[in-house]
């Protein structure tokens, strides 16, 4: 356990665990308990199995596969609450993303510790579904996720629009949680393409060279689940070089949403800046870029998209 963790843990234990021991009766995960029920907002699970990880006391993992495994389903003659809060069905027979985003992805996240923990591959399965269905059908160019600004929720398939979007930034820490705890289950770079996305509004857009004293490494032969591997015997003074070329890029959305038909977006690295005004009659590139109630025209830049009509030299 790293100092950090350990004085967190050593400060907050008289609080913590007599709360959680509370919780853990009143499920059934020990004795006493007095109900079977889930909670409603999935934050407790990623946390239960953050104290599992700095004890290692397995009754915390325990209850958050609880959690897990009784959301969703009737057990103890719980009522479910239904496709907001992901408790329509058990996660194994979930197809698609519903719900408020940022609940969602924190309950994938536990989900997929749990996976990780318990070797279950189930677990896997059904959440690698369902990160297929954000990336492919609803994902904003910036790596933002929940475009329904009325429940902070996913919307149907491809339900992007722009002036509308909610996209908030739990949603962002959750969708990065979740992410990376995919990548713990499977070595997958695109895991962190979207992590990167999302984090930096950004990815790596040229292909990328590597040198070792300025010689050049041919990637294809060190490539590894998206990571260079390099066997050699160093030397002090070696030098490795990685370039990532990040040039302009031309991005268009899927001809399903309609918000973004016969537009671009111009992508090149982590920083991004806007030049003109909402206006379509002084030649605006922009076409989208709307101001919300406090007037900061900022939170819709990163998914406004230019006309490809009009003029961008302004």
């Amino acid at each position: 356990m790293d100092t950090h963790w350990k004085l967190l843990l050593d400060r907050n234990r008289a609080i913590t665990i007599p709360h959680i021991l509370r919780m853990c009766r009143e499920v059934g995960i020990v004795a006493n308990f007095e109900r079977v029920d889930v909670c409603g907002h999935e934050e407790v699970e990623p946390a239960v199995v953050r104290l599992y990880e700095a004890t290692g006391d397995a009754r915390w993992w325990k209850l958050a596969k609880f959690f897990v495994d009784t959301r969703g389903t009737e057990a103890g003659g719980r009522r479910k609450r239904g496709e907001f809060s992901r408790d329509h069905a058990p996660l194994f027979d979930q197809t698609e993303a519903v719900g408020q985003a940022p609940r969602a992805t924190y309950f994938y996240s536990s989900a997929a510790d749990i996976g990780r923990i318990t070797g279950d591959e189930r677990y896997y399965t059904a959440l690698r579904r369902l990160w297929e269905d954000v990336v492919t059908r609803k994902l904003y160019l910036h790596g933002g996720i929940g475009s329904r600004h009325e429940n902070e929720g996913f919307g149907a398939a491809c339900e992007l629009p722009n002036l509308t979007a909610c996209a908030e930034v739990c949603a962002a820490v959750s969708f990065v949680m979740w992410s990376t705890r995919m990548f713990r289950l499977e070595a997958d770079a695109r895991y962190f393409d979207v992590i990167e996305r999302t984090l930096y509004n950004n990815r790596a857009a040229g292909p990328p060279t590597l040198t070792v004293n300025g010689q050049p490494v041919e990637l294809r032969n060190v490539l590894t689940s998206g990571f260079a591997r390099l066997a050699r015997d160093w030397r002090s003074g070696d030098m490795v070089e990685l370039e990532l070329p990040m040039p302009v890029r031309r991005v268009v959305a899927r001809p399903e949403v309609k918000d973004c038909l016969g537009k671009v977006a111009l992508q090149r690295g982590p920083s991004r800046s806007v030049r003109g005004t909402p206006s379509q009659d002084q030649g605006s590139a922009f076409c989208n870029l709307a101001r919300s109630q406090r007037g900061d025209a900022s939170f819709f830049v990163f998914f406004s998209f230019f006309r490809l009509t009009e003029r961008t030299d302004k």
